[in-house]
């Protein structure tokens, strides 16, 4: 575990993402979430088939569950049933604080505030986006997904 991780007042740290439905007019149908908790190294992927009553981790104050774009990822927790996160960060609130009004002018990344443009800010490696938005539609038809679709997701 990092030296920052330790120094949180927290006991988890999971980092997370979903995948689901969104048809207009209909509810979110869950398909799948991945989370990792940052602290113990433990990973959890988890099918709309396999999700339970609860959510893989507490989502009391014990643990802050971070996001990108968390609003969507709460709605996935919604139609789950699941409770929401006491403590959430959304990193997309936070990118975009930075692109629109922290850094000066000529500082300020280009584009978009999604989830590829943060990461290439920060020179992270990701998926490409026309994977990712291949990926994406797929979801938005829904299921049944193949074995190799469930591996790309």
């Amino acid at each position: 575990m990092s030296e920052f991780l330790g120094s949180l007042p927290f006991d988890r740290v999971v980092v997370y993402d979903t995948e689901f439905t969104a048809r207009d007019g209909e509810p979110v149908e869950p398909i799948c979430l991945v989370a990792t908790d940052l602290i113990t190294d433990t990973t959890v992927r988890l099918w709309f088939d396999e999700l339970g009553s609860e959510p893989p981790f507490p989502t009391d104050a014990s643990t802050l569950w971070c996001a990108y774009n968390a609003e969507a990822e709460h709605s996935f927790f919604l139609a789950a049933g699941w409770p929401l996160p006491e403590r959430a960060l959304d990193l997309f609130i936070e990118f975009k604080n930075l692109r629109n009004q922290t850094l000066p002018k000529l500082q300020r990344p280009k584009g978009s505030s999604s989830l590829v443009s943060a990461l290439a800010y920060y020179g992270i490696r990701h998926t490409m986006s026309d994977q990712k938005n291949g990926i994406r539609e797929r979801c938005i038809e829904g299921g049944p997904f193949t074995d190799n679709e469930r591996n790309e997701i």
